[in-house]
């Protein structure tokens, strides 16, 4: 099991990690591939759990369907996840406090959904802070299956 921890108690070294952050809602094999893909990228293998005020700020007030301590529970038995923490950011916030407290090796986006998470301004952002972050675009892991479509075929039974 993956240790769960908080920004202000890092329980590795830095400089030595690979960092994703998502909403990890639903949790469906798309997820369970990603995870597997993040692994081959890095290792230890650091994932950011998006807070329920997040996700309802990014995916609208139904959202997430999963509470962030429950998809931190989840995502910290994945096999394949080494450090788990719940976040209000993706990477980047004001301060750049994340990234600070983190200090990845590697950060990775993951582009999924039709708004794609990767943006100039969040990897401006993350090599203006720490310009020895490796940064990976990893595509969607599984095209035929995502939250929001779960979401739609429950809702149409």
């Amino acid at each position: 099991m993956a240790q769960l921890f908080n920004l202000k108690n890092i329980p590795f070294k830095p400089h030595a990690v690979t960092l994703v952050s998502g909403f990890w809602d639903l949790f469906h094999i798309g997820h369970l591939k990603a995870f597997i893909k993040f692994k081959e990228i890095g290792n230890p293998l650091v994932i950011g759990i998006l807070s329920d005020t997040a996700c309802r700020r990014t995916k609208g007030p139904s959202r997430p369907i999963i509470s962030e301590q429950d998809r931190a529970m989840i995502v910290s038995n994945i096999i394949h996840v080494d450090y788990v923490f719940v976040t209000p950011y993706f990477y980047i916030d004001k301060n750049g406090y994340v990234l600070r407290r983190i200090k990845p090796k590697v950060v990775v986006f993951s582009l999924g959904d039709k708004q794609p998470l990767v943006s100039n301004k969040e990897i401006t952002f993350i090599k203006s802070k720490m310009p020895e972050i490796n940064i990976v675009r990893v595509p969607r892991q599984s095209q035929t299956v995502s939250t929001t479509l779960l979401i739609n075929r429950i809702k149409n039974l």
